[in-house]
């Protein structure tokens, strides 16, 4: 386990992400995130299945049997995970949250894909709709993103940063707005990612 550690404390500090932000994807503590750094704890198979997804490696690579370097075209698969709804309290790239994998489409950048349940972003993005989403941890104001709230819940939404924290705005003026103070957005909410596209469902 110790080319484990290795490699996902690698993995983060290249993605930047820190322990928190891992374990809010894993849907466990900081302090476990920790213990995997240090091999004082032994990784699921779904902790594996997650990280691989979420660093887009393979999950050989993450246990040290094979050394294609992440970042390069070696590593890239040919179909992006599709994700489906996200149930609250479920970690985003839980095993059981991916229903199928989308051919990658030439030139259109991004590392999953969400199909999308519901009319809040009508009609930009419309319900059973697909988007593909390129991670970035900095969005500018007003971009679509995938966001978790909460720890749990994840949401498509317009991004509007101020001081006092963040709205989450709806496309369809039906819906109101998620209203989040900064210290919340801080400690419960994380940016997934930018919509990159937006295709129709295909599955």
């Amino acid at each position: 386990m110790n080319e484990f550690s290795t490699r996902l404390r690698q993995l983060r500090e290249r993605n930047k992400d820190s322990q928190a932000q891992i374990a809010k994807i894993l849907g466990v503590s900081p302090q476990m995130v920790s213990k995997l750094e240090m091999a004082k704890s032994k990784p699921s198979m779904d902790v594996l299945k997650a990280l691989a997804i979420y660093f887009n490696v393979s999950v050989e690579y993450l246990l040290g049997l094979e050394n294609k370097i992440p970042g390069t075209d070696q590593d890239k698969d040919d179909y992006w995970p599709l994700l489906g709804e996200i149930a609250a309290g479920r970690p985003i790239f839980a095993q059981e949250n991916i229903i199928d994998y989308i051919p990658r489409i030439p030139g259109i950048p991004g590392d999953f894909c969400l199909k999308i349940k519901g009319k809040s972003m009508e009609p930009i993005i419309m319900d059973k709709s697909i988007v593909i989403v390129q991670k970035e941890k900095n969005l500018k104001r007003g971009a679509v993103g995938v966001f978790i709230v909460g720890n749990s819940e994840c949401v498509v939404k317009r991004f509007f940063p101020d001081l006092f924290g963040v709205v989450l705005q709806s496309e369809n003026v039906n819906f109101d707005p998620i209203v989040i103070k900064k210290n919340i957005w801080e400690a419960e909410c994380m940016i997934l990612g930018r919509v990159a596209n937006v295709i129709l469902d295909v599955v």
